[in-house]
């Protein structure tokens, strides 16, 4: 298995369809945003080869040096779920890309308001990450357009919450694009007797 650096070109080509298959409307991205992000350097677009097909792709920004990389999204094609290829190569990205660095991305909360197979879902995605040392904010929630997320992170080191929060806020704003929208859409719920 590989990653392999793809254009924003070869995503739209190749793998446009298969993103649109596997989230939700309401989870992505407007095609323009991700080809804006790209252009301005900031996406950056990983296949995920074996034995010469694609099998998958990551996709994860970098507002700079001083910055971690945001995890945007992360999908197995339907056909091969179930091999071990999320585990391997969510293993690669984080030793080969982020390297020494810091990942940062948000789980959904579990929640009794919804169905049992999205909870089940979400279960199942923390589930795969903790593998991976997860480590969440200790009294940060998130409230992304009516979705309520933790935040969360891989790296070797602790990353108080307040720098966390800038990190998370930097991001959203780039990535909204708009004062107002993400005034309007984004909150920061701060419980400081959130129990772990």
């Amino acid at each position: 298995m590989q990653l392999k650096e793809i254009t924003f070109e070869e995503f739209k080509n190749k793998m446009l369809d298969s993103y649109n298959e596997l989230f939700p409307e309401d989870e992505r991205k407007e095609l323009s945003t991700i080809k804006r992000c790209y252009d301005l350097g900031v996406e950056k677009i990983y296949g995920i080869v074996v034995d010469n097909t694609y099998v998958g792709f990551i996709m994860a920004e970098k507002l700079g040096d001083s910055y971690p990389y945001y995890g945007d999204y992360f999908a197995i094609f339907k056909k091969y779920q179930n091999r071990g290829y999320g585990s391997e190569s969510f293993k690669l990205f984080l030793d080969n890309v982020v390297n020494d660095g810091c990942l940062i991305g948000e789980i959904e909360q579990l929640d009794k308001g919804i169905d049992e197979k999205d909870n089940s879902n979400r279960l199942r995605r923390y589930n795969f990450y903790k593998q991976f040392d997860i480590k969440t904010s200790k009294t940060r929630e998130y409230l992304l357009f009516n979705v309520l997320y933790i935040p969360v992170y891989f790296s070797t080191y602790e990353i108080d919450d307040e720098k966390l929060d800038k990190f998370f806020i930097d991001y959203y704003i780039f990535n909204i694009n708009n004062q107002k929208i993400f005034n309007e859409n984004v909150k920061i719920i701060i419980n400081e007797n959130k129990v772990k």
